[in-house]
């Protein structure tokens, strides 16, 4: 009963944090690094920041999957659908995804085809087709368009340690990959990390009404490496990391409980990969948690919004806006993106219409 489920999360956690291993030994060289190149040289300093890269790390997968949700495949009514009208009457759909969840997979599928829609943008560039099983992207049977022309509207510049943050930045996307795809492996998803999306480019190929794909997201290895910086730059780049950890440990805690409860309420008992499934799932749905959580982040962990959310929300934004500008015969677009990105989204596209 009770103390199997615990057993069970126990175990989820465990073979977790073994899936993060070489990502934190990797993550923690790479800021041990670049903090010697800033000039953090105490040694005390840094061993504290190790342990708070552990913590922090696997809260992040945490954030990753609890910043996404789909619980009915066609209901906005745990915000994993937000309809926007531009002035025009141009109607675009944001649907708010999991990178792990089947269920997405199925809720994009549907929502594309009940939408019709002219184009269809994507929480992807190019780079990371790869991953999704395409291999570039000629081998898309439509017109691909990408937001890497967009610039956000006061571009950083780059510092003078660049090189080594885009090298050490291009180790970390390829060791979160694996990771992901472990975790994957583990819940029985033979979709994989990102099933969302190739489901929504089949999709789009599917439709006959639409004509154009956008990879509406920044490159990946840019995300990581402008993370990086941001922390570096914030004087204390481990205390960033911990901070991240102690905004998210509370809300994971009070989640783990609920679960556990209705589990035992409901006389279910859970195998390891279904109990990891079932805690994604609520973390997916939990609205309430989503909002209160991201508002934590933005208040104690800047540099994560500012990266992760903020300025990717921008350009994804733009991208959508300047499909629409464009092409004042575009009806319906469809946008499918990580549900943390949702709310920014829109507010983007409304402050871009107003003005």
């Amino acid at each position: 009963g009770s103390s199997l489920r615990t057993t069970h999360f126990k175990e989820y956690c465990y073979h977790t944090m073994l899936q993060q291993s070489r990502m934190v030994g990797s993550i923690a060289l790479i800021l041990s690094l670049l903090a010697c190149c800033q000039g953090f040289q105490s040694l005390q300093h840094r061993q504290r920041g190790l342990m708070h890269l552990r913590v922090s790390y696997s809260s992040h997968i945490r954030l990753s999957l609890s910043s996404s949700a789909s619980s009915d495949l066609l209901t906005a009514d745990d915000g994993t659908i937000s309809t926007w009208t531009s002035p025009s009457g141009q109607i675009v759909t944001l649907v708010g995804t999991a990178h792990l969840s089947q269920k997405s997979n199925e809720q994009v599928t549907q929502v594309i085809e009940n939408c019709q829609p002219n184009i269809v943008m994507v929480e992807l560039d190019a780079t990371r087709l790869s991953r999704i099983g395409i291999n570039s992207m000629d081998d898309i049977q439509l017109n691909v368009v990408t937001s890497e022309d967009i610039e956000l509207p006061n571009q950083p510049p780059q510092p003078w340690y660049w090189l080594v943050l885009n090298l050490l930045a291009q180790i970390g996307r390829k060791l979160l990959t694996g990771m992901y795809n472990d975790m994957s492996k583990d819940m029985n998803n033979e979709d994989g990390g990102g099933g969302e999306f190739l489901a929504a480019i089949r999709s789009a190929e599917a439709c006959p009404n639409c004509h154009k794909l956008v990879l509406g997201d920044r490159e990946s290895v840019a995300t990581i490496r402008r993370t990086f910086q941001l922390a570096l730059e914030s004087g204390n780049p481990f205390a960033v990391l911990g901070k991240l950890s102690e905004a998210n440990e509370q809300e994971m805690q009070g989640l783990k409980r609920k679960l556990e409860e209705e589990l035992a309420a409901e006389g279910k008992e859970l195998d390891s990969a279904e109990f990891q499934v079932a805690m994604m799932e609520r973390l997916k749905s939990d609205s309430e948690v989503r909002n209160r959580l991201f508002a934590k982040l933005e208040k104690e962990v800047p540099e994560f919004t500012q990266a992760f959310l903020k300025e990717r929300d921008y350009i994804m934004g733009q991208a959508i806006g300047r499909e629409l500008a464009q092409d004042a015969t575009v009806e319906q677009l469809v946008a499918v993106v990580g549900l943390a990105h949702v709310p920014g989204i829109q507010a983007h596209l409304e402050g871009m219409f107003s003005e």
